[in-house]
Parts: C-alpha cells; structure tokens; sequence
C-alpha cells in the first residue's frame, strides 16, 4: 500500500473514532430548472424526505465492528483484491481494497461471517423530489450527491432507502442532516428444497372449562420450547349488565367484571353455574394450545395438524441477499422435494436483514 493511501485510511479512521458522522456534502453545480430573477429573495426553508437513493460509488475500504480473528483475517488476505488489513487499536479492523467494486463482495463475505462492516458510500438523490415541511406542506427540491458511512447493501447502481432532514434555499438544497437507512418490507417466492422434516404441529382448541391444564408437564414431556399456552378465563355477555347488575352478580368466582364480561378465577370451571347466573347467551372462550412433537401428542381436545419442515434459502433471490441458510416452514400435509413457499422479509438495499415470516405459498 502507498503512503498516500495509508494516509486517506488513517485520516478515516480518525473520523470515526471521533463518532464523526459524515453530513458534509459536495454540491456541485446545479439547474434548479427555474430562473430565478436577480435579486429576488429566497426563503430557507426546513423539511423531510424520503426517498431512494442511488449509489454512485463506495471507497476502496472496508471498517469491521471489532477486530478480525486470526482465520478470517487469513481467509480475507487471500482473497483477489485485499491489499492490506490494519487494526485499530482493540476497536475494528480496516481492510483496504484494490478497487472499490470488491466492496460488495467482500462485505458479502464478511456478513456470512457474523461481522457488520461499513464504507464511505457516494450517493445521489432524484434529480427533483418533494420534502415535507413542519407545517404538512410540501416542496420540492432539486438533488445532489452526498456522502454517508454505511452498509455497503447494494452494489453500485443499486438503490437504498433514506431518511433525510433538508434545509433549502429556494429550490437548492444547502445543507442535510439526520441520515438514515430505512427498512422496506417485501415478498418473494420460490420453490425451496426441504433439507429435514421437523415433524409436526398440532394446533388445540381447549374448552374454557378444560384450560387448567398442566403445562409443566407437557413442557417436561416434549420440551419448553415446544409448547405454547395462551390460557383465555374469559366468559362474554350476549348484552350489556348495567352499573347495578355489575355490583350484583360480583360472585366469588368473578375475578373481573365488565359490562361485556367476566374473568372467571382459576380453577372455576363450572359452566351451568355461570348461565345460571347470567343467563344462557354467554360465550364461553376457548383457550389455544400449541404443540410441536414428532408424535401425536394424544390429548383429547380438537386439533389441527400441520407439518413443519426445515428450507434452504438461496443466496440469491429475487435481485436480493440472503445472510440465513434456512428456514422453517409450516405446511398443511406431507411434502417431499420441494415446497412452493413465500418469503416475507425486511430489505436495506439489496441485502436482507430479517425474515420476518415463511409459509406454504398455496396453490
């Protein structure tokens, strides 16, 4: 690495151990697409927008959180394209690149790796959006390019999603603060290969007078994490009780009262004493019962069985990356090879953050 280039990272470094968050910006020439007269006043105005921005350009250097470890710094230097890695103090690592467009793909590997790293991205707003004031209205204002240390989520050309406070002159922006990347939610659709069954789940509508159920000992029979109680004591009126019904009919085993229903205290299960009290239109709710075994697990309530299966995820899907292998999937009855499935996540850019849901895509 030359000195020059030494120089550039360390100066970099410097910013960001000051916690400087880069907000300036070099704006060049411009047409905001009106003439404007000599000498007429322009009014500074404040406002929000949101909107994609395009990314120009990313430096040739990659900021991990935390230092690297001795294999995947190894791994990373022998990769086509890695120039240099340099510690930080005990704070982060900083690669240095050949050229900026291994910035993705070195990111890539970095995230498949668990470790967040970062760049000074160039990027550019819409030639002409609208911003919203304080007072709801809105304007608009020509754009310009910007600087922001990111997420390297997009390759070049690619879009990311932000929030940005402007301050305007007229139609020209003169100053932004307050950056930031926005989560946008999408579905995609594949057919996933399923790599294990995970066996099923019976789903279990337990009657309001059966919902002291020992839930212990289902958790100790197939395990914590594979039982879900949602206990509901609660009985509705077909018709509202008036002030004086509700402080008549507080019997012992009223733990609440409303004038649309009761709580019934744990332990009460005697249904004919409660419609003798309040008559026959009360609903009685049931509680639900969630149970994921290999067996049926035999209890004598109405059920829904469905199966569970675990999915690979490609790396690529639909123009965005994957960071998970797998995922779990429920489905209505027995599935071999592969299954139609929709993926629902949240994207920053190209990259996907978070699945947030996978189910049997029907049809």
């Amino acid at each position: 690495m030359n000195d020059n280039k030494k120089l550039i990272i360390q100066a970099l470094v410097v910013l960001i151990c000051l916690g400087f968050i880069l907000e300036s910006f070099a704006f060049g020439s411009r047409n905001t697409g009106k003439n404007m007269e000599a000498g007429a006043e322009t009014q500074e105005l404040t406002g929000v927008a949101v909107q994609n921005m395009t990314i120009i350009d990313y430096r040739p250097y990659l900021y991990t959180d935390g230092l690297l470890n001795e294999s995947t710094r190894a791994e990373l230097l022998a990769m086509e394209g890695v120039e240099e890695i340099i510690d930080d103090g005990a704070a982060r690592s900083i690669i240095s690149l050949s050229e900026s467009r291994k910035v993705p793909e070195i990111y890539s590997y970095l995230k498949r790796k668990n470790v967040s790293s970062y760049t000074l991205a160039t990027l550019a707003m819409p030639a002409y959006f609208g911003m919203t004031l304080a007072n709801g209205s809105n304007v608009n204002v020509v754009g310009t390019r910007f600087e922001y240390m990111a997420e390297p989520v997009s390759p070049v050309g690619g879009k990311m999603l932000m929030r940005l406070v402007i301050q305007a002159r007229g139609e020209a922006p003169i100053g932004i603060s307050g950056i930031s990347p926005l989560l946008s939610s999408v579905e995609l659709e594949t057919d996933a290969r399923i790599s294990e069954s995970s066996g099923k789940t019976f789903y279990y509508s337990v009657p309001w007078e059966s919902r002291d159920i020992s839930i212990a000992k289902l958790e100790q029979e197939f395990g914590a994490g594979n039982v879900d109680y949602t206990r509901n004591d609660n009985i509705i009126f077909s018709s509202p009780l008036t002030t004086q019904e509700m402080l008549g009919k507080k019997y012992d085993y009223v733990e609440t009262i409303t004038e649309m229903g009761i709580t019934a205290k744990d332990g009460f299960t005697d249904r004919q004493r409660v419609i003798a009290d309040f008559g026959e239109g009360v609903e009685f709710m049931n509680s639900t019962l969630v149970v994921h075994s290999i067996a049926d697990p035999g209890l004598d309530f109405p059920a829904e069985e469905k199966y569970v299966y675990t999915v690979e995820i490609p790396e690529k899907l639909g123009g965005y990356s994957f960071y998970v292998n797998s995922a779990e999937v429920v489905a209505t009855g027995e599935r071999n090879g592969t299954i139609p499935v929709k993926i629902t996540a949240n994207v920053l850019g190209n990259t996907v953050v978070e699945i947030t849901g996978v189910e049997e895509k029907e049809g």
